[in-house]
Formats: structure tokens, C-alpha cells, sequence
């Protein structure tokens, strides 16, 4: 523990001096300190307490999400002056570039627009997707290389993760409320993709094991296709009902 200790206090005592050289801005040393240094340090003590990857996994998404939520709170100011000034800069680039045909500017201009208000509405839901994914690809990476495996194929997540689903859901429908239940969608869909996946393993782990080659496609064509990204975070969610791991054992839970 003792290392972990020392790993975290080297990593804010970087931001921090980071920030106080002036190289980067004073809320992307929040980003560092909370967004990744905190929420790494609880998602290492939790393991380190409990050795159940799923749980130290939930415990350190809820502070990034927290942590996520405050900050599209108190610094949407910063964020909204930050995407015009994106917005800015990069029609002057497409001007400079694109001028001789106007079509295609209007429409490099319209998805930027685009690009902001999904920015400046919904970053809070970005970023806790984003952290959350990235906090399981650290996990099995460090499952890989630790005596403690992570069965991946028999991941569940608590049944109550759809009635948080359901309440965003109805928030989503709300002229008023769209706003949260939009950014709450983002932040439970990465655990019902995580579920997904490990349906996916469940049943085609050892096939992909002999076609490495496959198993490559796969990640790649995940990242790229949102589709099927979709499809995959959709197995999650119906798994939650239907438990389609019964199948290959007859039926028995």
C-alpha cells in the first residue's frame, strides 16, 4: 500500500507543479489529480482490500463520475469558452483550407457546431464513459499480469443498474430533464457494454484464443463501428433478464 501512496502523491505533486509553471491550464490539473490520480489510487486501495475486480471497478467509477458531475457543475463556463474557442479556430482552419467549395464548408461548420454543444451539454457522460472503459482495460491488463484472474465470461452487474437505467431513461423523455437523463445513459451504458463483453467471452473465449488474429479485429472493429457497439452494450442490458450464460448449462443458474 505503502507504493501506492508514493505513486499518488508523485502524481499530484506533478500536476500541481505542472500548473504552477504555467504549462497546462488549472482545471486540466483537477482532470489529473481527481479524473485520474484519485480514481486511480481508490480503484488500486479497493483491490488491494477486497481482490474482486467488479467491485474496486464500480467503487472508483463512482468518484470519476462524481467527480465528473461536479466539474460540468461548477466550470461550464470554462468548458462553454473552451469549445468556442475550438469552434473558432477550427473554422478559420477549414476557410483557409476548404475556401473553393462552400458546400463543403457549411457542412464541416455544421458538424463542428454539432461537436460543441455535444461538448459543452454532455461532457460530463463523456468523460465518466471514458474513464469507466478505461479503468476495465486497466483491470484486465492488470488481471493479465497478476496471480488474481479476472473471469471476465461470468461478469453481472447489479440488477439495480437497471433502475438507475429506467429513471435516466424517463429523464431522457423530459423536455426539461433531457439534459441529465442524455449524460446519465452515457455514464450506465459503458457498465452494460462491460456485461456484454463478457458475453462474448463467455461463449467464444476459446475460439478467439486460437485465432489471436480474429480476437485484434474484433477490439478494432468495437472502436470503430458504434454499432456495433450498441449491439454488444444491448446483450449486456438483456443479460440482466435473461441470463444467456444459462443456456450452455442447461438451463441451471
Amino acid at each position: 500500500q505503502s507504493k501506492v501512496y508514493v505513486f499518488v502523491s508523485a502524481f499530484i505533486g506533478t500536476a500541481i507543479a505542472l500548473q504552477f509553471s504555467k504549462i497546462i491550464e488549472p482545471i486540466m490539473v483537477l482532470d489529473l489529480i481527481f479524473g485520474i490520480g484519485i480514481v486511480s489510487f481508490i480503484f488500486i486501495r479497493s483491490f488491494i482490500s477486497s481482490y474482486n475486480y467488479l467491485y474496486s471497478l464500480i467503487k472508483s467509477a463512482l468518484i470519476a463520475i462524481i467527480y465528473a458531475t461536479t466539474r460540468q457543475i461548477l466550470f461550464s463556463e470554462t468548458i462553454k469558452q473552451t469549445a468556442e474557442i475550438f469552434v473558432k479556430e477550427y473554422n478559420n482552419f477549414i476557410t483557409d483550407n476548404f475556401s473553393v467549395n462552400p458546400e463543403q464548408i457549411e457542412i464541416m461548420r455544421t458538424a463542428v457546431e454539432s461537436t460543441k454543444l455535444f461538448l459543452t451539454k454532455y461532457y460530463a457522460g463523456l468523460w465518466s464513459g471514458i474513464i469507466i472503459l478505461a479503468i476495465f482495460v486497466a483491470s484486465l491488463l492488470i488481471s493479465k499480469r497478476s496471480n488474481i484472474k479476472w473471469q471476465i465470461k461470468y461478469i453481472r452487474m447489479p440488477f439495480a443498474s437497471v433502475y438507475i437505467l429506467i429513471f435516466t431513461l424517463i429523464l431522457s423523455l423530459i423536455a426539461n430533464a433531457q439534459e441529465y437523463g442524455i449524460n446519465g445513459l452515457m455514464i450506465i451504458a459503458p457498465f452494460f457494454l462491460i456485461q456484454g463483453i463478457s458475453i462474448l467471452t463467455f461463449f467464444w473465449s476459446d475460439f478467439f484464443k486460437q485465432t489471436k488474429i480474429l480476437s485484434l479485429i474484433l477490439v478494432v472493429f468495437l472502436l470503430i463501428n458504434p454499432y456495433l457497439m450498441i449491439l454488444i452494450t444491448l446483450i449486456g442490458l438483456f443479460d440482466i433478464w435473461f441470463n444467456f450464460r444459462k443456456i450452455n448449462n442447461g438451463g441451471e443458474r
